[in-house]
């Protein structure tokens, strides 16, 4: 699948201007290329989704979301992607830094008024600064003994779920992807 979008990516990088017209050609290709790359890579199944000028013009899923079990992936189906959360979080925010949407020092309440911590000066003063660096006090992923229970637990009740004894100094680091469960957005959806 990675080569056959590093394939798409070239192309696009030869022709600059991408209509409707192109987007809808390419999509029927995209349908056989999953197709191909599931058969040839054997993962049981996989999610797509086209953004075109700010819409989502193609969702879909293929294939099951484990090998050998009938439940199907569809476009509401969220995988686990572990540490690849954290470049994709990470390359979002930066570009909204960049364009000066928000600051790498506002405090996460203030994007998300309903964000709540263990400890009512952390819920006040931790930043995206402070998420991005692990320094938020939340523990590293070692620490987190049920890590299905927390994927069940709605993002409200997770951070006094996970973080009860942390430093709040932003002087300890501590690895782990509980900080981008955190963001806006990443509630279940049941």
């Amino acid at each position: 699948m990675a080569l056959a979008f590093m394939a798409l990516v070239a192309q696009a990088a030869e022709r600059p201007e991408v209509t409707a017209e192109k987007v809808q050609a390419a999509l029927s290709e995209l349908e056989k290329l999953a197709e191909q790359a599931m058969q040839k890579t054997g993962i049981p199944g996989m999610a797509i989704a086209v953004v075109y000028k700010d819409k989502v013009v193609y969702l879909k899923g293929f294939g099951v979301r484990e090998a050998g079990k009938p439940e199907t992936v569809d476009a509401d189906t969220v995988f686990q992607l572990a540490s690849v959360s954290k470049a994709i979080a990470s390359t979002v925010v930066a570009a909204l830094v960049g364009e000066k949407v928000v600051s790498w020092d506002d405090p996460i309440i203030k994007r998300d008024p309903g964000f709540q911590m263990y400890d009512s000066w952390v819920t006040r003063e931790v930043t995206l600064r402070d998420m991005f660096a692990h320094r938020s006090g939340l523990p590293d992923g070692k620490q987190v003994i049920d890590a299905e229970a927390l994927a069940e637990t709605h993002r409200p009740q997770m951070a006094s779920y996970i973080a009860k004894d942390p430093a709040t100094d932003r002087t300890d680091f501590a690895r782990g992807n509980q900080q981008e469960l955190l963001r806006p957005g990443a509630e279940r959806k049941d």
